[in-house]
C-alpha cells in the first residue's frame, strides 16, 4: 500500500495516521504472524530486483550499450 506524506495536514494529524499504521501493522502481524512476514519479504525482494534491472538497463542506455539476457 501507498501512504502518501501526512504532514502537510499538520502535526495531530499525521500523529493520529502514523498511529493508525502501525496499529494496522501490528494486527496484521498478530493475526498472520511470520507467513505474512515470509510474504512481504519475498515481495520485497523482488521488487528490488526488478529496480536494480531497470536502473540497469537506463544506466547502460545512457552509455551507449544494450542488455541482453542469457535465458
Amino acid at each position: 500500500m501507498f501512504y502518501p506524506s501526512l504532514s502537510h495536514f499538520g502535526a495531530p494529524k499525521a500523529l493520529t495516521a502514523t498511529a493508525h499504521k502501525l496499529a494496522r501493522l501490528f494486527y496484521r502481524l498478530l493475526k498472520n504472524g511470520s507467513e505474512y512476514m515470509k510474504e512481504r519479504l519475498k515481495q520485497y525482494e523482488d521488487r528490488y530486483q526488478t529496480q536494480k534491472l531497470q536502473k540497469l538497463v537506463i544506466h547502460a542506455k545512457s552509455l551507449g550499450f544494450q542488455i541482453i539476457p542469457l535465458s
